[in-house]
């Protein structure tokens, strides 16, 4: 939503210019007027973000770190209202205080298992909240979950906001994600690929899984190991863990070796 479009100022407006274009639509929108009611919460919404220097700023930044020892929407709340009700003397028509907006970095074994975050925040109206949120077990990267009424409660005669949380899944060193399911590439010497091993492999949540590796196997093979992977976030379905064997080539000077692996190769030619 373009809120400098909707009160008609340019992205350079200054304070005062964003201040009488509110004056000036809202007397023609208001619905006491004969205004629509949602074009009217707009036009506020609008100025509520413009007319505050530090929403301002953030909107028209990139969405920062979530850091709960910060005020995201900290700001002078007043000015608007006086405007409001200086032409209005009421509050109703807006449905809620606004939403605060907030994004935080998570792992691979937090989506695996969830993750429980306690901070503070101070709000708009001075009060500091402290909460105690889920980021649930699942949760997509970019993914923004909405926490009912811990938004800005500024105006105390309508509802309170709510708090909006982003959620950035960090890169993981050993798995790569797709959906619930996960891959991994492990390197096995040609040789246990040709005779055949056992490998101990841990996922997510720490849990072992022995993988058997069939005689014969080839470098670029995928195994696929059931309910190993993520859990699907509304279903809670488990995804699947897929290991990509890689082959890798022992290092060997010693002659004597080379020339028995020689004779093994000749051995095994004619038979294939």
């Amino acid at each position: 939503m373009d809120y400098y479009k909707i009160l008609g100022v340019e992205k350079t407006a200054t304070q005062e210019e964003i201040k009488r274009a509110f004056r000036k639509l809202a007397m023609t929108h208001h619905p006491d007027q004969g205004g629509d009611t949602e074009q009217f919460s707009k036009i506020t919404t609008a100025y509520e973000i413009l007319s505050n220097p530090q929403k301002r700023q953030e909107y028209d930044s990139p969405q920062r770190e979530f850091k709960f020892t910060t005020n995201n929407m900290g700001g002078d709340f007043t000015d608007f209202h006086d405007i409001f009700s200086q032409f209005f003397n009421q509050t109703r028509v807006m449905r809620k205080n606004s939403d605060i907006r907030l994004s935080i970095k998570i792992t691979l074994e937090d989506v695996a298992v969830g993750k429980d975050v306690v901070g503070s925040y101070v709000l708009p109206s001075g009060r500091e909240e402290t909460v105690n949120i889920k980021i649930p077990p699942g949760t997509e990267n970019g993914e923004t979950i909405r926490f009912k009424n811990l938004g800005d409660d500024a105006i105390s005669e309508i509802k309170r906001g709510d708090l909006l949380i982003q959620v950035k899944v960090l890169p993981h060193a050993i798995f790569t994600r797709d959906g619930s399911n996960i891959t991994m590439r492990k390197e096995i010497s040609v040789f246990d690929l040709m005779i055949g091993t056992n490998l101990i492999i841990e996922d997510l949540t720490g849990r072992q899984v022995n993988v058997n590796i069939s005689k014969g196997t080839q470098p670029g093979t995928v195994l696929s190991i059931t309910d190993h992977g993520l859990p699907d976030l509304r279903s809670s379905k488990m995804g699947n863990l897929y290991v990509q064997i890689k082959g890798t080539l022992p290092t060997i000077s010693d002659e004597t070796l080379i020339n028995k692996i020689k004779e093994i190769q000749n051995e095994i030619n004619p038979s294939t």
